[in-house]
């Protein structure tokens, strides 16, 4: 009984190991040295509300004033979101 466990084991389990190497090996033959520089990711160092991944080059100020509104729905303590 254990044989023939075992026997099933293997039998599953031996296929799935050939085909593993086999694509090891494509993906040895299509690897490539070289680097790909992209030129900017995002125009800015903020994205919506966050901040992006950028960051501006040696010698560069970037001076932002941002602000945001309130709920337009909050009614006049918040001016109508205008405050």
């Amino acid at each position: 009984m254990k044989r023939v466990f075992l026997l099933f084991i293997a039998i599953l389990l031996l296929p799935s190991i050939g085909i593993s190497q086999d694509l090891e090996s494509i993906l040895e033959g299509e690897s490539s040295d070289t680097t790909l520089t992209v030129p900017g990711t995002f125009y800015g160092t903020r994205l919506l509300n966050g901040h992006s991944v950028e960051t501006r080059k040696k010698g560069i100020l970037e001076f932002l004033i941002s602000h945001r509104f309130g709920r337009v729905n909050s009614g006049f303590n918040q001016l109508f979101g205008l405050d």
